[in-house]
């Protein structure tokens, strides 16, 4: 029995880490300029999974556990367990007393956002995000961003249009992956 579980856990680590190289092999294609022009990469849901656990736990750390991506036609959704305080804490900009007593320990995150992304650009808008099951209201959600995502990531564009890099021309989402489509 223990064989059998351990062939198990095996395959499925090996199965995990295979779809994160492919994925990463990919990404490194789009984000070098080195992909076809032309040409259109697809990810699977099984790489879009590896790829956002490996890259979350490399960029962000203990801060975030469990990381899970799906699709449906032109929506992305998320879900990860998220430490706020210790992700704040780690850069160096710890919450005030408010903030640290709301969102103190782990919590389970869901996003939901709509994907468009033609004619070389793009938008994201943020349609949900549910902590602990409830659902944040858009001045809170605005709160987030503002203080967790853009110090981050202070390039982001959310609700608004942005050129896309990389020579890419579309972004397709679907419930079986994502494709992207070089200029050509």
């Amino acid at each position: 029995m223990r064989q059998t579980l351990a062939l198990a856990v095996t395959c499925v680590l090996f199965a995990a880490n295979a779809d994160y190289e492919s994925a990463r092999r990919k990404a490194d294609l789009i984000e070098n300029d080195q992909a076809k022009p032309g040409s259109v990469i697809s990810f699977s849901v099984a790489e879009a999974n590896a790829y956002a656990r490996e890259e979350a736990r490399r960029e962000v750390g203990d801060g975030l556990r469990n990381a899970k991506v799906w699709f449906s036609s032109g929506k992305a959704s998320g879900s990860a367990v998220v430490d706020f305080v210790k992700l704040q804490t780690e850069r160096g900009r710890p919450p005030g007393l408010l903030l640290r007593w709301m969102l103190q320990g782990e919590k389970e995150v869901q996003v939901s956002v709509k994907v468009e992304a033609r004619d070389g650009k793009g938008k994201i808008d943020v349609d949900e995000v549910y902590l602990e099951g409830v659902g944040i209201p858009k001045g809170a959600v605005d709160l987030l961003i503002e203080y967790y995502l853009l110090p981050r990531y202070p390039d982001a564009k959310i609700g608004q249009w942005f050129e896309l890099r990389h020579q890419v021309e579309r972004i397709t989402v679907t419930p079986g992956g994502v494709q992207i489509k070089i200029k050509g």
